[in-house]
């Protein structure tokens, strides 16, 4: 009966003790090529805004918790993601 007792009380510490896991979600800015492009088109946007592309994506960042948070709202505040079109492709930073 104490082992049982022993048992109960250390499961219950156990779970007690585990923090709830944070929501995390990478926030940064992605690029989209547009699918209306021709084979040339495409090669010449990507060759044009690949090392953005590359610096842009390096400097995303997984956030979580509280920083999230206040990310999304800000975005919220935007429609949920700041998008911008450009000729060929689209930017748009938001947390994914």
């Amino acid at each position: 009966m104490k082992k049982l007792l022993y048992t109960l009380l250390a499961v219950s510490i156990i779970f007690s003790a585990c923090e709830k896991e944070e929501k995390c979600k990478t926030c940064g800015t992605w690029y989209t090529i547009d699918d209306d492009l021709t084979a040339a088109e495409e090669l010449v946007i990507q060759a044009g805004i690949d090392q953005l592309m590359q610096m842009s994506e390096n400097g995303n960042q997984e956030l979580c918790g509280e920083q999230l948070e206040e990310l999304e709202q800000i975005y919220s505040s935007l429609g949920g993601s700041a998008t911008t079109q450009m000729p060929g492709y689209t930017a748009t930073q938001e947390c994914r």
